[in-house]
């Protein structure tokens, strides 16, 4: 998760538009972690909603 929050960091610091997990389900998975522990960790990261244009 650590790797994870530097690249997302790296992301904001550049002012790119958004994130993109290739393989979504990886997040999930982890030897050190609970799958609780790395859920917190990504709503830490995004902790706000994000907001789509009404079609």
């Amino acid at each position: 998760m650590a790797r994870i929050q530097e690249q997302v960091e790296a992301i904001r610091d550049r002012s790119f538009a958004g994130v993109s997990f290739f393989f979504y389900e990886s997040l999930w998975w982890s030897d050190s972690e609970t799958l609780e522990q790395r859920q917190d960790s990504v709503r830490a990261l995004f902790p706000n909603a994000a907001v789509r244009p009404q079609p």
